[in-house]
């Protein structure tokens, strides 16, 4: 496929044989070898987290999604898998169409939209389900309290939605925050809205009606990066979002606070200023927002081809008392012949336990594209690779052509970083497709031999695993 392989590179088999590695799925059972290097992590071997992003109960049991799988991952059992259309359906049929079987079936089972698995401090599971091309119209939020295997179904207020994830200094003792908003696949609408739960002696029940955060956001689903655009306390919420400004470069950056315990927003609405991206507004740029013990909040600002901004909050656990200057970080100078690292997107962000700020990114040079991690521990400056440069490699492809990572991550309760990616190339070579499979699938955008194809595969997903804040991978 003229993909080189780098370093330690992934071993494959193909129809339908045990994978230890990347592949690019062809169809059911059928991989071909897509090589990469996961720089940080050679001796990874692949398991059964390495399917999708995991939420982890007390336990430490492990739940995820992939596809229309949903799999359970208990210490000493093999891994349980249902299928979530299947479940899900019996939930919507009868929570929603009042028990006579209308659900068409149709949902998006893809990775470009929030597959995130939450788990709360009662050992409560959730999901978002997104429908498309269905006669359902909004995104659904799944509940279960059996470890996944029967679930309750309530529909949100708009067509899909961002849930979010366990943080370390998040909110875990109930239902968990979500946003929902109109922009997927040909829809679009301005409308952004904040949505709340709990648990009640009748299940789960909204605290309060969906709460409109902005008529005028730019929030779309978060394929890439998946940092948190809510923060969730006990009797707060904070909010970041993109808006649809268009009065100066780069994408315009709002917060504000949502009061649980009122049902009202506090403090008006806070300007964390714009991204670097030279479009506006760019709706890959979406924000996210992390906090540390002490409860000073980190934002970054996302980018496109550009470098991230990252503020704290002057004061704990507000938005409205004034941010640090923001810090530009991402440097160029990652001399790799003519790949030098330039710009970034994507941006993922948690704080670990130890304080320690960690964002995971694409970063971007002539024609190739490699997966990152930005690391600042507590008190000190973010930290510099063996190159001597921010940040450090994860994975490379070493191939030259377009690619994204659909980087993920989360945490469970002991600390441990998950983090999960999957290898999407495009702007194929006539090669590159005819050994993916889609050689003779839709294309466009053709230039110089090389095109971009509609039904591009994707690599296998990878989980890697850090029980030290994200210093090293396994």
């Amino acid at each position: 496929m003229g993909w080189a392989p780098m370093g330690a590179c992934i071993a494959l088999f193909a129809s339908g044989a045990m994978i230890v590695g990347g592949g690019i799925t062809v169809s059911p059972g059928t991989r071909v070898s897509a090589p990469f290097s996961i720089v940080a992590a050679p001796a990874h071997v692949v398991g059964p987290l390495d399917r999708g992003s995991p939420g982890f109960d007390k336990s430490g049991n492990a739940y995820l999604r992939d596809g229309t799988d949903f799999v359970v991952i208990k210490k000493g059992s093999k891994p349980r898998v249902m299928d979530l259309t299947s479940a899900a359906g019996a939930a919507i049929d009868r929570d929603i169409f009042g028990g006579k079987g209308l659900w068409d079936r149709r949902w998006d089972t893809g990775r470009m939209i929030d597959t995130a698995v939450v788990v709360d401090d009662s050992d409560r599971v959730y999901t978002v389900l997104t429908p498309k091309l269905s006669n359902l119209k909004t995104a659904i939020l799944l509940m279960s309290d059996d470890g996944g295997t029967t679930w309750r179904a309530t529909p949100l207020r708009a067509r899909t939605a961002t849930i979010e994830r366990y943080d370390s200094f998040n909110d875990h003792g109930g239902p968990p925050t979500i946003l929902s908003f109109e922009n997927f696949g040909p829809y679009t609408g301005p409308q952004l809205w904040l949505e709340t739960f709990k648990i009640s002696d009748n299940g789960l029940q909204r605290r309060a009606p969906a709460a409109l955060v902005s008529n005028n956001s730019f929030v779309v689903p978060n394929h890439s990066g998946g940092g948190n655009l809510t923060f969730t306390l006990k009797d707060k919420i904070f909010v970041v979002f993109d808006t649809l400004d268009k009065s100066a470069p780069g994408t315009e950056a709002l917060g504000r606070t949502f009061d649980r315990t009122t049902g009202e927003w506090t403090g008006g609405m806070v300007s964390l200023g714009r991204s670097t991206t030279v479009a506006s507004p760019d709706d890959h740029d979406l924000p996210a927002i992390t906090m540390d013990r002490s409860g000073t909040l980190t934002v970054v600002l996302g980018a496109h081809h550009a470098h991230f901004k990252v503020l704290q909050s002057l004061l704990p656990q507000s938005m409205s008392s004034g941010w640090s200057p923001p810090v530009t970080i991402g440097q160029s100078g990652r001399d790799n012949g003519d790949r030098a690292e330039a710009s970034f997107s994507y941006t993922s962000l948690n704080t670990a336990l130890d304080g320690t700020v960690n964002i995971v990114a694409r970063a971007e040079g002539t024609s190739f594209y490699n997966l990152v991690q930005f690391r600042k521990p507590p008190g000190q400056s973010w930290a510099k690779s063996s190159g001597g440069i921010v940040p450090r490699l994860i994975s490379s492809s070493g191939r030259h052509g377009y690619a994204a990572w659909r980087q993920q991550v989360t945490a469970d309760r002991a600390g441990r970083l998950y983090l999960n990616f999957v290898y999407y190339a495009n702007n194929l070579s006539v090669a590159e497709a005819a050994a993916g499979g889609v050689a003779d699938s839709p294309r466009k955008d053709c230039v110089n031999a090389r095109c971009w194809y509609i039904n591009a595969p994707s690599a296998r997903p990878i989980t890697l695993v850090s029980d030290d804040n994200g210093e090293t991978w396994k």
